[in-house]
């Protein structure tokens, strides 16, 4: 098509790129003297191949602008599909904004997936904010899904209150969710509910308090924990050597020559 013209086979200034690439940054500017061939064969390879996905990507961002539906269809869509869980939603920077509360969250991501008008089918993250005195709820959980049939993103949004933090727990929907979780779980202190592994991901075991939370103490020390031995034992200490070969000294003899 007319509007992927410019996105054919590899330009003179991609070329010119190529050579910038493939150079230090230390080493000297391009000029018109040196060429492509003057970069050795496997660098030519593997940097031809990196601008070949930089040409397929951009294709692509631009291929899915065209043909991405309007999220006016997906706001009619979730009130179908939804019902009255469909009620809170709004637009925000263009991304459609939906709040459920907690009890509802997991029938609402379940329909979320399975619908066939939404088949919200890939889960992109999964974070939380803590707005500490900003709300009357003071944490709220974020989903990040992604409908690759229909190119939509949907932004879900749930409030946790301080006293209650907990939330279910989206793994059996996506396994995608299992580290996300455990990352929340860790700078949150948000507990999903049915989580079959949650610990902490980031942070070791021993660690005292969730650092992304705002009232964290920044200056607090943590615990001292104990040396943990490597896994692997250290060879190093069942090494032999021989001794050392001890060098007499040097002594004079009668006649001032040096004898040994």
């Amino acid at each position: 098509p007319p509007q992927y013209a410019n996105l054919g086979p590899l330009s003179g200034r991609t070329r010119r790129g190529v050579w910038r690439l493939s150079t230090r940054p230390s080493a000297v500017p391009f000029t018109e003297a040196k060429r492509l061939r003057d970069v050795p064969v496997i660098t030519q390879v593997f940097t031809l191949c990196a601008i070949a996905r930089q040409e397929s990507l951009r294709y692509k961002v631009a291929h899915m602008a065209t043909v991405a539906r309007p999220v006016e269809e997906l706001r009619q869509a979730l009130s179908s599909e939804l019902g009255e869980l469909a009620h809170n939603s709004a637009v925000e920077h263009g991304d459609l904004v939906l709040t459920v509360q907690a009890p509802q969250l997991l029938e609402t991501l379940k329909r979320c997936k399975e619908a066939a008008a939404l088949r919200f089918n890939m889960l992109v993250d999964v974070t939380a904010v803590d707005w500490m005195d900003s709300r009357p709820t003071r944490f709220e959980v974020v989903y990040q899904l992604l409908s690759l049939s229909n190119l939509w993103r949907l932004t879900v949004k749930v409030p946790v209150s301080e006293d209650k933090t907990e939330v279910d727990s989206a793994t059996q929907l996506w396994n995608s969710a299992n580290f996300l979780e455990r990352e929340v779980w860790d700078m949150f202190g948000i507990r999903f509910v049915g989580h079959a592994d949650l610990r902490r991901i980031l942070m070791y075991e021993e660690f005292v308090g969730h650092p992304l939370r705002k009232d964290y103490p920044v200056q607090g020390k943590q615990p001292r924990v104990p040396l943990r031995m490597p896994e692997v034992e250290n060879t190093a200490r069942n090494m032999t050597r021989p001794d050392l070969v001890t060098i007499r000294s040097r002594k004079s003899g009668p006649s001032g020559q040096e004898v040994r």
